[in-house]
């Protein structure tokens, strides 16, 4: 009796297609430092700072809290950026 294409029997994951690739995914830790949004971020803080104090009526420009999370994922680009809602 053959088995059909839809009813293989179940293979662990460190088992090997014929080809020789390997089933199980690799794990690849995060690079945030060479991502996109860091570098964005290292290039533009000081304009898009200068920009809102310079937009705020009052002069404040964003609150401090954004400036801090910016500044503090420059330094450990590892954490996460936080969201409030206003």
């Amino acid at each position: 009796m053959a088995i059909s294409a839809q009813r293989l029997p179940w293979r662990p994951p460190s088992t090997r297609h014929p080809g020789g690739v390997s089933t199980q995914s690799v794990y690849r830790p995060r690079q945030p430092a060479a991502s996109a949004l860091y570098a964005v971020i290292q290039h533009h803080i000081e304009t898009f700072l200068a920009h809102a104090a310079e937009a705020d009526p009052v002069g404040y420009g964003v609150p401090t809290w954004v400036e801090k999370d910016f500044r503090a994922y420059l330094r450990h680009p590892r954490l996460r950026l936080r969201t409030r809602s206003l």
